[in-house]
């Protein structure tokens, strides 16, 4: 990592400056001794959760040509504009009639700090977004999934992206849509990664009817992506194995304590014969074997976040009261977490997987021949995954992914990211 310079660095590049902090953590001579405290004091001083509100008015700043500064133009410049761009596009707000006003709603898009898909796509008609920006937004701003191939109102905006088409025009082709037949079922249905090549390919709008028409199942509903949902299951039983590997490890060093004092015990016992002392040693040193499918999302969570100080209850102390509760806000995988995530209840977002990825790579450090190799072999199968799940790369910008990344450098990963979930509450109550 040394060598990397400090240019100057733009206010407007989020991605840029967050790679200046992780640098000058990471290249810290001291870094490896005190991995805890910089990685803590880095995310404290350095590093924020940006807002969508920021990507919004970052992308019409430069769109618009704007050259003060930055952070000196006023929300409702860019309310202006958005209301300007709008009209000039006859767009409406939404994609369903309502009496909000787009004065209104674009104030809270300028600054709320996320927003639902729905928000980006229509922004994606009102202000004549390019695929690649709604997928920006999406991604980035949102930190969810690219437009998704499987879900049928994403494709006719993908597709009038494409094509520069307008909202009417969307509508008329979501009217033709839902008046076409369900289609026959495809065994790539499952595959996002295919689906995404087909729509790729699409030429016109014969062919995108036709596209539409094979996602619908026999009984005309739609399918939905479950890319994310097969990578979250997969790697979730990679989990369970490794944490019934660290509990028979700590089962077997248990037995082994139990056989030792007991060996110590009938040394100096004359009353029993060999025969009935190794009987007796012989039990001392029976214990539980755990079963990868017995391991529960309480067990992974005592795991994962063994330093997370627990209230009297036996639950995870809430993250309001932690010091980087702004940088780490819902990314905390508790059991209750991972459990709405295998019932279904719940969205899988990119930061269950990378959790759950980083704790299972964590477990095979030795894989490896260095930190450097293993944090780039972290990096590329992680990449792969998110791909797979129509996600966007790891991105240094986040301030959680960003952690992850200097975890993975330290010597101890896993331990050093428990050590500054512990830190983020001792300091908190400390203030």
């Amino acid at each position: 990592m040394e060598g990397h310079e400090q240019p100057q660095i733009s206010e407007l590049d989020f991605t840029e400056r967050a790679r200046d902090f992780f640098y000058n953590a990471v290249d810290d001579p001291y870094f490896r001794g005190q991995d805890v405290q910089i990685i803590y004091d880095t995310l404290c001083s350095g590093l924020h959760l940006i807002s969508f509100g920021e990507y919004l008015r970052r992308y019409i700043y430069e769109k618009a040509g704007m050259t003060e500064s930055f952070q000196d133009v006023p929300v409702n410049r860019y309310q202006e504009i958005i209301q300007l761009e709008f009209a000039d596009r006859h767009c409406p707000c939404s994609f369903t009639p309502g009496t909000a006003r787009l004065k209104n709603l674009s104030k809270n898009w300028l600054t709320q700090q996320t927003v639902n898909r729905s928000v980006v796509l229509i922004l994606g008609f009102g202000l004549g977004m390019s695929v690649e920006d709604v997928n920006t937004f999406l991604t980035k701003a949102c930190q969810e999934y690219k437009l998704d191939p499987k879900d049928p109102r994403e494709v006719l905006c993908w597709y009038c992206y494409r094509n520069g088409l307008n909202f009417y025009q969307y509508e008329a082709l979501m009217e033709k849509y839902r008046e076409n037949a369900p289609g026959a079922v495809t065994d790539d249905q499952n595959s996002t990664v295919m689906l995404r090549s087909r729509m790729n390919d699409i030429r016109n709008e014969a062919e995108l009817m036709e596209y539409l028409r094979s996602l619908r199942t026999r009984d005309g509903q739609s399918r939905k992506s479950v890319s994310a949902n097969e990578a979250l299951r997969s790697i979730y039983k990679k989990a369970q194995r490794e944490v019934a590997g660290i509990f028979n490890c700590i089962e077997e060093d248990k037995a082994a304590h139990r056989v030792e004092w007991m060996r110590e015990k009938l040394e100096r016992n004359d009353r029993l014969y060999d025969y009935e002392k190794n009987g007796l040693l012989k039990k001392e040193a029976e214990h539980r074997i755990y079963q990868p499918e017995e391991i529960t999302p309480a067990d992974l969570e005592s795991v994962i976040l063994s330093a997370v100080p627990k209230g009297k209850t036996g639950n995870l102390l809430p993250m309001k009261v932690s010091s980087l509760n702004g940088q780490f806000q819902g990314r905390r995988l508790s059991r209750q977490r991972l459990t709405d995530l295998l019932d279904g209840t719940a969205a899988i977002t990119r930061y269950d997987l990378i959790t759950l990825f980083f704790f299972v790579f964590s477990q095979h450090l030795d894989d490896f021949p260095g930190i450097r190799h293993r944090y780039a072999a972290f990096i590329s199968e992680m990449n792969r995954i998110l791909d797979r799940c129509s996600m966007d790369p790891l991105y240094i910008a986040n301030p959680y992914e960003c952690f992850i990344l200097m975890c993975m450098l330290s010597d101890d990963p896993l331990g050093t990211y428990a050590d500054v979930w512990e830190m983020s509450f001792q300091e908190a109550g400390s203030d």
